[in-house]
């Protein structure tokens, strides 16, 4: 069965008004997917190569402005992109835009795979 989370995870480091049992829950992505499955099944996880790179830097509760009595979370996760492992890709309609993507984030076409994206929006 799954493991409980793990009290030791430094939570200093993740901005924002969450509860500190919240971010310890959601912070360590990687926690947060392996303790989704049990103990026979954990050799190989969806995307962990992609889920060790990840950092949560904020968790936040905030009021929804077009609805006051809900709330909605923010959650901001940073992607460590290491020299070598990703290509540039250049947008030739907005001059500025310059996309990082990982290898291993990529299909056979050499575009995001687009169980990548869900995996990173499902995030």
């Amino acid at each position: 069965m799954s493991q409980p989370f793990s009290d030791d995870f430094d939570i200093s480091q993740i901005a924002g008004n969450a509860s500190d049992d919240i971010k310890r829950t959601i912070g360590d992505p990687g926690d947060f997917f392996r303790n989704r499955f049990s103990d026979d099944t954990r050799s190989s996880i969806f995307a962990e190569s992609i889920q060790k790179r990840l950092k949560v830097v904020e968790i936040s509760l905030n009021r929804k402005a077009d609805e006051e009595k809900k709330l909605e979370g923010r959650v901001v996760v940073e992607l460590d992109v290491t020299e070598g492992q990703y290509i540039i890709l250049f947008e030739p309609k907005a001059s500025l835009l310059i996309l990082f993507v990982l290898l291993d984030m990529l299909n056979g076409s050499a575009n995001i795979h687009g169980g990548c994206s869900a995996f990173l929006v499902d995030m």
